[in-house]
C-alpha cells in the first residue's frame, strides 16, 4: 500500500487514463454498491492500525494554488439534501465522541490560530457568504441545552486561560473616575441584589460572596477573633443597627 511513483510523468498517464475511464460511470465497480457495516468497520481498523505505523503518503505535500480552486469551484457547484447534510452531522457526532481530535493538536490548533485577525476582506467574504442565511442559535434562550453547553465551555476556557496568565481582564490596571462612580452609586442605591441583577443571579452572587469572605475572615483571619467581654472594641456600646439596645454578652456601659 502507498506505493510511490517515481516519475510525475507516469502519475500524469495514470490520472488522464482513469479520467478517460470513469467519465462514463457505469465503469465505476462500486457504481450503486455500499459496504456493508462489518467491512467498514474492518476497513477503519485496518487504517487505524496502518497509519500508527506508516507516515501519511500526503504528508509534506501541499495542493497548488490551481488545484484549490478547481476543489473549490466543484464544492460550490454541490447541493446537499436535508438528509445528507442530516447525515453528515450523525456522522461528525459519532466521530468526536468516539474518536475525536487528540489534545495535543487541538492545543497546536489553538496557539497557531491565537492572536490572528481578519482582514477587512475577509469579514467583508463572510458576511456576504452568509446573507440570507438564518442562525441555528435564533430564537433559542438560555435555557436551551445546547446554549448552556456553549456558555459553560466558553467559561472554562477563560478560566484556564486566566490560569495560564494568557488571558488579562479588560479593566485591569483600570480605574473608575470620580464621576462613573457616582453614577453607579446613584444607580445601586437602595436596591437589593435581586433587584439589579435579578433572583437567580443574585443567589449565585451572594453564595459566591458568602465562600470569599469566609475565606478571607474566618478562624484567625476575622479581626475579632479570640475578643471577648473588655477586650471587645463593642463592648458597653450600643448597637447602631439594633434599636439601641444592648447585647447580653457584651454587657452594658
Amino acid at each position: 500500500m502507498g506505493e510511490k511513483f517515481k516519475s510525475k510523468e507516469t502519475r500524469e498517464k495514470i490520472s488522464k487514463t482513469l479520467k478517460e475511464y470513469f467519465k462514463d460511470k457505469t465503469n465505476h465497480p462500486m457504481l450503486g454498491k455500499n459496504h456493508s457495516e462489518e467491512t467498514k468497520q474492518k476497513l477503519s481498523q485496518f487504517f487505524k492500525e496502518y497509519f500508527k505505523k506508516h507516515k501519511s503518503p500526503n504528508l509534506g505535500r501541499h495542493h497548488t494554488e490551481e488545484a484549490k480552486k478547481k476543489m473549490s469551484l466543484f464544492q460550490k457547484r454541490k447541493t446537499l439534501s436535508d438528509e445528507h447534510k442530516k447525515k453528515i452531522g450523525e456522522s461528525l457526532k459519532k466521530w468526536n465522541k468516539e474518536v475525536g481530535m487528540p489534545p495535543e493538536i487541538r492545543k497546536r490548533i489553538a496557539e497557531k490560530q491565537r492572536g490572528k485577525r481578519l482582514s477587512k476582506e475577509t469579514k467583508r467574504k463572510i458576511s456576504e457568504a452568509n446573507k440570507g442565511n438564518v442562525s441555528w442559535m435564533k430564537g433559542l434562550t438560555k435555557k436551551d441545552p445546547r446554549v448552556k453547553k456553549l456558555i459553560e465551555k466558553s467559561l472554562e476556557t477563560k478560566k484556564q486561560l486566566y490560569k495560564e496568565g494568557k488571558l488579562k481582564p479588560w479593566n485591569l490596571g483600570k480605574s473608575w473616575s470620580e464621576e462613573v462612580r457616582r453614577k453607579i452609586s446613584l444607580k445601586r442605591k437602595g436596591r437589593t441584589y435581586e433587584e439589579i441583577m435579578g433572583k437567580e443571579k443574585a443567589l449565585k452572587f451572594k453564595k459566591k460572596l458568602s465562600e470569599m469572605m469566609k475565606k478571607r475572615v474566618s478562624g484567625k483571619n476575622n479581626p475579632m477573633y479570640g475578643k471577648f467581654g473588655e477586650s471587645n472594641p463593642h463592648f458597653g456600646k450600643p448597637a447602631e443597627h439594633g434599636k439601641l439596645e444592648f447585647r447580653n454578652d457584651l454587657g452594658e456601659a
